[in-house]
């Protein structure tokens, strides 16, 4: 559980740079897409801000389950 605990940081980061690498992507294209661009941008933050939420009630999840564990099995 605690291996879980520490790997699953590594999840986040494609979290947050995905959205980022698209509208790289897009703006560094050339392509007239600025309405795909600026949704894109926008809808990525509540999307990562949703991501981070998520996380971290994962993380606080697996937390309160280790506590259980190690009090169950010393």
């Amino acid at each position: 559980m605690r291996r879980l605990a520490r790997v699953s940081w590594f999840h986040l980061v494609p979290a947050a740079s995905v959205p980022m690498l698209a509208v790289a992507v897009l703006a560094l294209s050339g392509l007239d897409r600025r309405f795909a661009l600026i949704a894109l941008a926008v809808g990525g933050v509540p999307g990562f801000a949703l991501a981070v939420t998520a996380f971290r009630l994962v993380q606080q999840d697996l937390q309160v389950l280790i506590r259980v564990i190690e009090r169950r099995f010393p």
